[in-house]
């Protein structure tokens, strides 16, 4: 029986530079067959064929078992290492894809956890309730360190997430670091549907709104917003804190969307692309929004919500109390290869309306206060969140 370990550091040095410029090839086909370029699209498809040859070469003759998908999808994601990309950049299966279409209507594939992702470890931030990951164990600050026997260690983000999401009723294994004690759990994966993007209640003096964000990532946000702050204004909410702690961030759109109820006209974003493109959002007409707001931030804060955060304050809107975000200022896309796999690439660069990018710096707050504890960011606690009472606090 073959071993299912593939030498890559075999080929990786031959196949690096086939890779790419079949990338390229692919990419460029109808371009160049619009100026007639033919002797370089012989050379590219040339190179296309060669990496053909190689697989075949190998599938026939290797002693390890081949497996053409994984193989190149593996070398792909060797060249965002390249081109250093590996943090955000990636190569997903069209079943990986799909999942992150799915995501963004508000339903996926997974075990129930919102995480934040580490060097080292990944941070369960939230279990979703009743999901997979509750019934199995998981809690609020377990560090996964390794999926299903592989460190996480040096592994591109866009890979941690598709190892722990998969097919539906199959198991992922997990291996965490709880206050420096290993737990090893195996969960199901299930269809969820996802928690709500936004979170809100009127707190107990009852003319301040909260209004949680948990991610711009999911399309039901604009709405949830509108409803949030309709419904909040109509029982009394004279001013608000709006909370964007563990907000990884999401789609432009969706913020530039919200963002436009509550800024006056301007610019909002200007987003610098590889391309030598840009494009600019602005708010056309003044929202009229003029309540005193304060905005919760942390290091979780990230991409998004951090142009949201900085939207607010270059317009001098609000205070804002936590500490400092992420430092997130690039754009990815993803794009759709023609066998229904992605990749999803950084493109660009955004700028808020000061102009001046805030990627690998953060956001600094007004106001530092850290977190003492977890919270649960499925529900809004004015008894233990104590970023929370010394924002009410900051009102009065």
């Amino acid at each position: 029986m073959k071993s299912r370990q593939i030498p890559l550091s075999r080929v990786i040095l031959i196949v690096f530079i086939t890779i790419l410029l079949t990338v390229q090839a692919t990419w460029a086909v109808g371009f160049i067959m619009r100026r007639n370029d033919e002797n370089r699209l012989r050379a590219e498809l040339s190179d296309l064929f060669m990496l053909a040859e190689i697989l075949d070469i190998l599938e026939e003759h290797s002693i390890h078992e081949i497996n053409r998908s994984e193989l190149v999808g593996l070398l792909a994601d060797e060249i965002f290492t390249r081109i250093g990309d590996r943090s955000y950049g990636g190569f997903l299966t069209s079943e990986q894809y799909q999942a992150r279409l799915d995501a963004r209507t508000g339903t996926h594939v997974g075990i129930g956890v919102t995480v934040q992702h580490h060097p080292h470890s990944i941070e369960i931030l939230d279990v979703s309730t009743n999901s997979p990951a509750a019934n199995s164990g998981l809690r609020v600050g377990d560090l996964i360190t390794s999926i299903e026997n592989r460190t996480v260690e040096g592994m591109a983000n866009s890979e941690r997430v598709a190892l722990i999401r998969g097919e539906e009723g199959t198991y992922v294994n997990l291996t965490l670091d709880r206050g420096g004690e290993t737990i090893n759990a195996r969960v199901r994966r299930a269809r969820l549907q996802l928690a709500p993007p936004i979170v809100y209640s009127l707190a107990p003096d009852g003319i301040t709104g909260i209004i949680r964000i948990r991610t711009f990532g999911d399309d039901r946000v604009r709405t949830q917003f509108n409803d949030a702050l309709e419904y909040l204004t109509n029982s009394g909410a004279e001013q608000f804190i709006f909370d964007v702690r563990g907000n990884g961030g999401g789609s432009v759109g969706n913020v530039v969307a919200i963002l436009r109820q509550l800024l006056p006209a301007g610019r909002i974003i200007t987003l610098n692309y590889g391309n030598g493109t840009s494009q600019t959002h602005y708010v056309e007409s003044d929202s009229g929004f003029d309540a005193p707001i304060v905005v919760l931030t942390d290091e979780n804060s990230a991409s998004a919500s951090e142009l949201f955060v900085a939207a607010l304050r270059d317009n001098n809107i609000g205070t804002f109390i936590g500490t400092t975000t992420f430092g997130k200022g690039s754009v990815q896309r993803y794009f759709r290869l023609s066998n229904g796999s992605a990749i999803r690439t950084t493109v660009g660069m955004f700028y808020p309306p000061s102009g001046i990018n805030f990627d690998g710096v953060g956001i600094i707050p007004d106001i530092e206060v850290q977190r003492e504890g977890n919270i649960n960011f499925n529900e809004i606690n004015f008894e233990y969140d104590n970023q929370l009472i010394i924002a009410l606090e900051y009102f009065r």
